[in-house]
């Protein structure tokens, strides 16, 4: 079943520091990314947002992809069908190389529901302990 799973590994001074790992169809992936917990609300933000008015593509982008930065990733939610069902693009970064070119890139199939569950569980990231994890589709 697709899913993303992000883990709370690390924290210092209002930086955070995630696990993402993700499964499709044809993929199952991870990363870490550091990210500041304000940019983390915003991102938790346009998530949910997007489960409200799905009616355009919402691009939410975890850390910084371009520069001298740490890992990034980003989620691109596609327009809604008329079932509700999502397309959501992933965009890994692996980093394995210092020019940021490696990427893994692929679909995870959800609905406006789970991505709404998904946006106020990632909220809580924010001000939870180590090792909290949320997913997108609880199993």
């Amino acid at each position: 079943m697709d899913n993303i799973l992000i883990k709370k590994v690390y924290v210092d001074e209002g930086l955070i520091e995630l696990k993402v790992d993700v499964t499709s169809t044809f993929v199952d992936a991870n990363q870490l990314c550091y990210i500041g917990d304000g940019q983390l609300l915003n991102c938790a933000k346009e998530i949910i947002s997007f489960s409200k008015k799905h009616g355009y593509d919402k691009y939410v982008e975890f850390g910084e992809k371009k520069g001298n930065y740490t890992p990034a990733f980003s989620l691109k939610f596609l327009k809604a069908n008329v079932t509700g069902e999502v397309k959501i693009e992933i965009d890994l970064e692996i980093a394995d190389s210092e020019d940021r070119s490696h990427r893994c890139i692929c679909f995870v199939t959800s609905d406006l529901s789970s991505i709404e569950r998904f946006g106020n569980k990632l909220c809580e990231i924010v001000t939870s302990e180590i090792d909290h994890e949320i997913r997108l589709h609880d199993c």
